[in-house]
C-alpha cells in the first residue's frame, strides 16, 4: 500500500507540473491532487474497506510533499531540454 501511495503522489505530481508549465498556471494544483486521490481511491478500492484508504491518504500526502518539489525541478529540466525555454520564461 506504501508503494500505491508513492506512484500516485508521482503521478499527480508529473500532471501538475507539467500542466503548470503548459500554461495552466496555478489552477494546476487541483488537478494535480485530484489525480493523486483519485488514483489512492482506485488502488485503495481493492481493499474494500476504510482503514486502508485513510492510511493510503495520508502516506500519498506526505510523499507529496517531498517528491512534488523535486518534480517542479526534473519536470521544468525536461521542458528546458525540449523546448529550450528555461522557467523563468
Amino acid at each position: 500500500m506504501i508503494a500505491a501511495s508513492f506512484i500516485s503522489a508521482l503521478l499527480g505530481g508529473v500532471v501538475l507540473w507539467v500542466t503548470f508549465f503548459d500554461g495552466l498556471g496555478h489552477a494546476a494544483l487541483p488537478l494535480g491532487i485530484g489525480v493523486t486521490l483519485a488514483l489512492v481511491f482506485l488502488f485503495a478500492r481493492r481493499a474494500f474497506a476504510v482503514r486502508p484508504l485513510l492510511f493510503m491518504v495520508g502516506y500519498a500526502s506526505v510523499f507529496a510533499v517531498i517528491t512534488w518539489p523535486v518534480l517542479w525541478l526534473g519536470v521544468g529540466y525536461a521542458r528546458y531540454l525540449l523546448t529550450g525555454q528555461a522557467l523563468g520564461n
